[in-house]
């Protein structure tokens, strides 16, 4: 800028989607007055496109990146310090986060973390399309209602925080494989973690998991603060037709508005080694058909209410020599509510 001064001129402004974009080894200063100090977006159908390599982003009157509607950098892009910036390192959304890369810096903004607007995120196929969430040394702060992941495989690096705003819930629907491990190559655990904007319970609504792909791994997660829409931190409840599968090992659910998990109709889940605590209504609420799932290698107390609570629904198999059931000894009761569990 004409001055040193934080938003004094604009941004630098890309909305073309030409492969051969390219800005690296330079410094964009004092600029940001509406947008970032340099803005890639999507206009009149075209979806911008960038790399972005080696530069500095710095002293923004907002942000020093805008990723917009249908932008997103390319993937060389890395290498970039985002810093000095008011608002933030980053604007962008959940349909372009995984353009973003973990060797870039995105400290010492008077915001250190990465604004994320809600948007869906759709695929063509978990076979085919990929979208990796990496772990940056700030969290993702997510906000707006709702969004949901469509048809696509959805891998979180370990060490990834997402912070989400009050009563933003992620829906991840049929068609979606979960790739979730917070244990590196090395065996190291940096766990992921989903948490709230504020430490309050109920924050936020919590994860929806409505996919039934027989991949799906949640691996060293910690979800806390949401079940703000009375159900669960993590909830499994497809719809009519459908149904819900995922492992999930060595994860904590704590200070959920209401549940830890939230199980609902037809789920095959395999849970093994998870802390359930410091929940509002208890550490998880299941139906009768689901108790088998639960294991007693996991633990269940320290929340409000210590015990599980276990709605009706009726338990069918194909006879005594083709179905065994298994309810497994828990560190808290099973607590029986409705007036019939048939089996």
């Amino acid at each position: 800028g004409t001055l040193a001064k934080r938003g004094w001129w604009n941004s630098v402004y890309v909305s073309t989607p030409d492969l051969q974009n390219s800005l690296t080894h330079a410094i964009v200063e004092h600029g940001g007055r509406d947008n970032g100090c340099v803005t890639v977006v999507g206009e009149d159908g075209n979806e911008g496109l960038l790399e972005l390599s080696n530069c500095r982003l710095r002293r923004s009157g907002t942000y020093g990146l805008t990723l917009g509607g249908g932008a997103a950098l390319r993937g060389d892009s890395g290498g970039n310090t985002y810093t000095g910036n008011r608002s933030a390192a980053v604007s962008a959304q959940t349909r372009n986060i995984h353009t973003l890369s973990a060797d870039s810096t995105y400290t010492d903004n008077d915001g250190d973390y990465v604004l994320v607007e809600s948007k869906n995120v759709n695929g063509e196929g978990p076979d085919e399309t990929q979208r990796t969430w990496a772990a940056l040394d700030v969290p993702y702060r997510i906000q707006g209602d709702f969004f949901n992941v469509n048809n696509l495989e959805l891998v979180i690096e370990p060490g990834a925080v997402f912070e989400l705003s009050q009563g933003t819930k992620l829906f991840l629907q049929n068609g979606t494989r979960l790739t979730w491990s917070g244990v590196l190559e090395d065996g190291t655990v940096e766990p992921i973690v989903f948490t709230g904007t504020d430490e309050q319970r109920g924050w936020w609504d919590g994860i929806v998991i409505n996919t039934s792909d027989n991949n799906n791994l949640i691996e060293q997660v910690i979800v806390e603060y949401g079940g703000g829409d009375n159900t669960g931190n993590i909830t499994a409840n497809p719809g009519p037709g459908e149904a819900s599968y995922f492992e999930m090992t060595h994860c904590t659910l704590r200070q959920s508005g209401e549940y830890g998990m939230y199980i609902n109709s037809t789920v095959e889940l395999d849970l093994d080694s998870n802390e359930y605590t410091e929940n509002t209504a208890g550490p998880a609420r299941i139906e009768t058909d689901n108790m088998q799932m639960l294991s007693g290698d996991s633990t269940f107390q320290g929340n409000d209410n210590d015990y599980v609570l276990v709605s009706q629904r009726n338990v069918n198999g194909q006879g005594a020599e083709q179905t065994q059931f298994t309810w497994d000894a828990l560190d808290v009761p099973y607590r029986m509510q409705s007036d019939e569990h048939q089996i």
